[in-house]
């Protein structure tokens, strides 16, 4: 497939941009404390317009600390006006891959926070909560609209006067330009309030003041919802008028997402949703205007980028995800090796972010690109030989680290394919993206010349020897946890990773999941989709407490409408041939749940069984869960700095 559409120039007003790709603005939490633009900020976007992006979307930048406008403490604040020679530093480095730099400028309204605004009470258009886990606001004063209004032309400036080629206003996701225009959240009376007009002219002033100021070449963009996806939010009719609006106006682009704090698990799509997903809403607005129009749409291949651009759902694609987990995803499309992308599975850990610093599960580079890079990377292994066993993603990512330094590594596995637990968490809904990630894993690991040896069970200390290895890592995983109650060798149980296996082993059965990490959740909704009745236990207060917030909600609303009932503050005590009895820590009692078949999905503990290896070799290390059982970034993240370091 040749990518013509996606890889051709696009035009945004007058600039030009390379290709069709588009890193959307994201929370990285690299800015500095002091809300400067950082070292480490700069390097992450470098980095990406290195591997070939064509523009690049700030994160969220701040005008104003007054009137509650911090987002968070480690936003960039363009009221600081030594920004300028930050974003000057940032727009000198992405230029010199030709991609373009635009700085996105918010105010966050109503769903900020005191504590990080200097004990200032968050505001709004109207005196009206965002969410139950919001702060309520005040409203504002005409007179402080008028103040914001500036405080965005001023922060336009200072991105101006560092060389950005555009600005981009944040009217999505609920905050504060997104405010004024819904009715839902402004109840005003005065200028600001009430009709169509009134409700857009807070966003009319902010982009009347940037086009008196901006420089010839450059453009300014908008992030708007397509819909906001809940009762009296806006409907997708009501994002077209106001798109048209836009335009009208002089918008040179839009950027269309959704959701609010109401609904933040609508933000990010769920790894359960497939690619295209948000189509339905976006493609409306793109037929209602004539400007070009950016939107993330859960993609993750270039075969659905092109194909969505072929069309004429979008004009730009929005790679947000793919972009942090793998930065050369367009550079590897351009030079006809799309295969080796390290494809996003869509976990939404890069949004599990409490005032962190960005990271993904599969690339431990990320929020990194200061530390590791090509010119700190110290070839250790020229010469030497490595072993890794064990092929799950903790084996995997160090087998690509080690081949990096000049090791000539073996990568040696039980199994007769790539991917350790991975297998078995690509049978659910929507994982299919897991296969494209193992799949690129298989690419880039022919490619640095790693030998990869299946069907390969490695015993002890002699298996291992042959290779003479400088450095062996281990990381051959865990085991499913089965505590020590009455019953569990019975016929009728279960573990979770046994039924992964074989998901259509069990139809049309009376079935209790014992336990409720995500792995229960997606053990339950294979069991749904073959037909099963399915109960949930756990012994803890809430379901796979814990977990990433965004998939959970959404794999737990979809087993909810298919009948699935969850029942927390439950343990275990006995297994019997119909069913399970459960002591219900609450009220004291015993419960007994009638089963056909008791499935087990209580976590893993650490296969220890290769732990003689320890103080063999020159160098030993234990990765993933044999060190310490976690998720997948664990696995790729643990003993990362060890590994570059050997």
């Amino acid at each position: 497939m040749e990518f013509e559409k996606l890889l051709s120039p696009g035009k945004i007003g007058d600039l030009e941009v390379k290709n069709r790709v588009v890193m959307p603005p994201m929370g990285a939490g690299l800015a500095n404390r002091d809300c400067f633009l950082s070292d480490d900020e700069i390097a992450y976007y470098i980095e990406r317009a290195k591997g070939g992006i064509g523009m690049i979307i700030s994160s969220v930048c701040c005008v104003t600390s007054d009137f509650a406008g911090i987002g968070s403490p480690d936003t960039v604040n363009l009221e600081l006006k030594g920004n300028r020679y930050r974003i000057r530093k940032a727009v000198d480095g992405i230029h010199q891959y030709g991609a373009k730099f635009i700085v996105q400028l918010f105010h966050i309204g109503r769903e900020g926070r005191a504590a990080v605004n200097y004990g200032q009470q968050v505001v709004g258009p109207s005196a009206i909560q965002e969410a139950f886990f919001t702060e309520m606001p005040r409203a504002l004063e005409t007179w402080e609209v008028k103040a914001i209004v500036k405080a965005f032309i001023d922060a336009a400036q200072v991105a101006f006067d560092g060389g950005a080629d555009g600005v981009e206003l944040h009217g999505a996701h609920g905050y504060l330009i997104h405010q004024f225009m819904s009715p839902r959240a402004n109840q005003r009376t005065d200028e600001y309030g009430g009709s169509f007009e009134n409700r857009m002219r807070f966003v009319t002033e902010i982009v009347e003041g940037i086009k008196a100021i901006r420089p010839a070449g450059t453009i300014i963009s908008i992030r708007m919802n397509g819909r906001d996806g809940f009762e009296g939010g806006l409907t997708i009719e009501d994002c077209v008028e106001i798109a048209k609006y836009l335009e009208s106006i002089g918008l040179d682009c839009l950027n269309v997402s959704q959701a609010t704090y109401t609904n933040f698990y609508d933000g990010p799509d769920p790894a359960i949703k497939p690619e295209g997903s948000r189509s339905h809403f976006v493609a409306p607005i793109k037929a209602a205007v004539n400007i070009p129009v950016i939107a993330v749409d859960n993609i993750k291949r270039p075969e659905t980028a092109e194909k969505l651009l072929n069309d004429g759902i979008l004009d730009f694609v929005g790679l947000a995800r793919p972009s942090l987990c793998d930065p050369a995803w367009t550079r590897k499309t351009a030079e006809g090796r799309p295969e080796e992308i390290r494809s996003c599975i869509g976990c939404n850990n890069c949004f599990s972010l409490t005032g962190g610093r960005v990271q993904c599960s599969l690339n431990p580079y990320v929020g990194n690109e200061l530390k590791y890079n090509d010119d700190t990377v110290v070839m250790s292994g020229t010469g030497k030989n490595a072993v890794v066993i064990g092929a799950g993603p903790g084996g995997m990512n160090a087998c690509e680290v080690l081949a990096r330094k000049g090791y000539k590594v073996t990568l040696l596995d039980k199994n007769s394919e790539l991917g350790g637990t991975m297998i078995l968490a690509r049978k659910g809904m929507g994982k299919e993206k897991v296969k494209w990630t193992i799949d690129g894993y298989a690419a880039r690991l022919a490619k640095v010349g790693v030998d990869v040896k299946l069907n390969c069970e490695v015993q002890g200390i002699d298996d291992i020897a042959q290779f003479e290895p400088a450095v062996v890592v281990v990381a051959v995983g865990g085991d499913p946890v089965a505590p020590p109650v009455e019953g569990l060798d019975g016929p009728n149980v279960i573990q979770a990773q046994d039924l992964l296996v074989e998901p259509d082993s069990l139809k049309d059965k009376n079935v209790v999941v014992v336990g409720s990490g995500m792995t229960g959740l997606e053990t339950a909704e294979i069991l749904v989709s073959n037909g099963n009745r399915v109960t949930m236990y756990d012994m803890l207060d809430e379901m796979a407490k814990g977990a990433e917030n965004i998939n959970k909600t959404a794999i737990m609303g979809y087993l909810a409408q298919n009948g699935v009932t969850f029942n927390t503050d439950h343990r275990m005590t006995r297994v019997t041939e119909t069913g399970v009895i459960f002591q219900d820590l609450k009220n004291n009692t015993e419960v007994f749940a009638e089963a056909d078949v008791v499935v087990l999905s209580l976590g893993v503990r650490s296969n220890r069984r290769l732990e003689q290896l320890d103080g063999q070799f020159d160098k030993v290390i234990f990765v993933g869960d044999c060190s310490k059982p976690g998720k997948i970034v664990s696995a790729v993240r643990d003993k990362f700095d060890e590994l570059w370091n050997i």
